[in-house]
């Protein structure tokens, strides 16, 4: 199992429009990084939804239930996986307080990427601060 950081700005798609919906396709990211990493989700991989913008926060936990795909011929043969409601998170993790826990992540080296690979390790810190 993978884990990643899936950002959204709130405005266009928030983590209140993916709990109501449950289930929806990840679209739209053109950075070419990103793609890559959308091509090596696998089903059952875990993603902290990260609301971008002026909150700059993880605020919940989504799976990848249908691994890469190319469905939009209107977008240029973008990558699309499906994403599914996983689970709330206790309280939400601001970017200050991810960076403090490992400054040296992906989310502080390229900020602006719209996908971000995690280690187990920080993950699993993560998860230990959104639960105290």
């Amino acid at each position: 199992m993978n884990y990643w950081l899936l950002k959204s700005e709130p405005k266009l798609y928030s983590w209140d429009n993916m709990r109501k919906e449950k289930t929806t396709i990840w679209n739209g990211v053109r950075n070419y990084q990103a793609q890559r990493y959308m091509k090596i989700m696998q089903k059952g991989d875990l993603c902290f939804f990260y609301h971008s913008g002026s909150e700059r926060r993880i605020v919940g936990i989504v799976s990848v239930t249908s691994e890469s795909c190319f469905k939009d011929k209107d977008e240029l043969n973008l990558v699309n996986i499906e994403i599914s409601f996983y689970s709330n998170i206790e309280k939400p993790i601001e970017l200050s307080r991810i960076k403090s826990i490992e400054p040296n992540c992906i989310l502080a080296i390229q900020p602006r990427l719209s996908i971000v690979p995690l280690n187990v390790d920080l993950w699993n810190k993560v998860m230990l601060y959104s639960n105290s």
